[in-house]
C-alpha cells in the first residue's frame, strides 16, 4: 500500500474545534478580504499589520508546490508527504484546525488555529469559504471587497507568469468571488490602485488602502470612493482577458 500524503485527507463536512480554539477566538475578529486574483489582497493584509500592530495578516497552510504565477504569498508550504499527512490529521482530530479546504488544483490549504494572533486576522478568502468562515466562533467577522483601477487590475494580471490553465482558472475564481461580493449592497469596499513606490518599503498609495481596512475593520463609516464601480467594472473586464493575455509558465 502506498504512503498516503498530504493531498489525501479527506475534507471534513465540519470541524469541531477545541475548546482552546473557541476561547481564543471569542475575544478576535475575523476580516475576510474579497476580491480578483492579483488585485493585492497579501500586499493589503501586510500593510494593515505594518500599520497597526493589533492587526495580523494570517498565514494559511498549503500543499500546492511554489510556481512563479502563485497567489499564495506568504502562504506556509508543506511538503506533500506522509509525515505532514499525519500531522495534519492528527491536528485536526485535536481541534487544532480552524479550516480546511482544496484549491481548484485539488492541492490541500488551510489554516491552524493558532495563527490567528492578532486582536484583527485578515485573511484572504475564496467567496466558496465564506459560509465555514462565518460559521468560525470569533467575537465578530468582518468581509471587506476590494478592488483597484480596471486597467491596473488588467496589467497586474497580464503580467503574471500564469500557464494558460492556471490563468483560466484565476479569471473564473475572480468571477465568481466578485459576483458573490457585488450581490451584497452593504458590503464595505476598498480601492487598491498601483502607484509608484516611494523610499519606504510600503508606497504611500498602499498605506491610504492599507488605513482605509483598518478604519472599516474598527467600525468605521468608510467606505474608498468608486471602489464598488471599480469592482464591477473589473467583473465586466474578466471577459476580454483571453487565457492567452498572461505569461505561459
Amino acid at each position: 500500500m502506498s504512503e498516503r500524503v498530504l493531498a489525501d485527507i479527506p475534507i471534513p463536512q465540519s470541524i469541531e474545534l477545541s475548546e482552546k480554539a473557541r476561547n481564543s477566538f471569542a475575544s478576535k475578529i475575523l476580516v475576510c478580504l474579497i476580491g480578483p486574483s492579483r488585485v493585492g489582497k497579501t500586499s493589503l493584509a501586510h500593510a494593515a499589520t505594518t500599520e497597526d500592530p493589533s492587526f495580523r495578516a494570517v498565514r494559511p497552510f498549503c500543499s500546492q508546490p511554489v510556481t512563479p504565477g502563485s497567489l499564495l504569498n506568504g502562504t506556509h508550504r508543506l511538503k506533500n508527504v506522509q509525515e505532514n499527512y499525519r500531522f495534519i490529521s492528527d491536528e485536526l482530530a485535536l481541534g487544532n484546525i480552524a479550516h480546511i479546504g482544496r484549491l481548484a488544483d485539488e492541492q490541500l490549504y488551510g489554516f491552524h488555529a493558532s495563527a490567528f494572533t492578532g486582536r484583527y486576522n485578515v485573511i484572504q478568502a475564496r467567496s466558496t469559504d465564506m459560509e465555514a468562515f462565518r460559521s468560525l466562533p470569533f467575537e465578530y467577522h468582518i468581509a471587506i471587497g476590494v478592488s483597484a483601477p480596471v486597467h491596473d487590475w488588467k496589467k497586474r494580471f497580464q503580467g503574471a507568469d500564469y500557464a494558460i490553465d492556471e490563468s483560466s482558472r484565476h479569471l473564473a475564481e475572480s468571477a465568481e468571488d466578485l459576483q458573490w461580493a457585488l450581490q451584497d449592497p452593504h458590503l464595505m469596499w476598498l480601492t487598491n490602485p498601483t502607484h509608484r513606490r516611494s523610499l519606504n518599503s510600503v508606497s504611500h498609495g498602499l498605506q491610504t488602502s492599507a488605513r482605509a481596512l483598518i478604519n472599516i475593520a474598527l467600525g468605521e463609516e468608510y467606505s474608498m470612493r468608486h471602489a464598488r464601480q471599480e469592482a464591477q467594472g473589473i467583473l465586466a473586464a474578466i471577459s476580454d482577458v483571453r487565457p492567452a493575455d498572461s505569461r505561459v509558465a
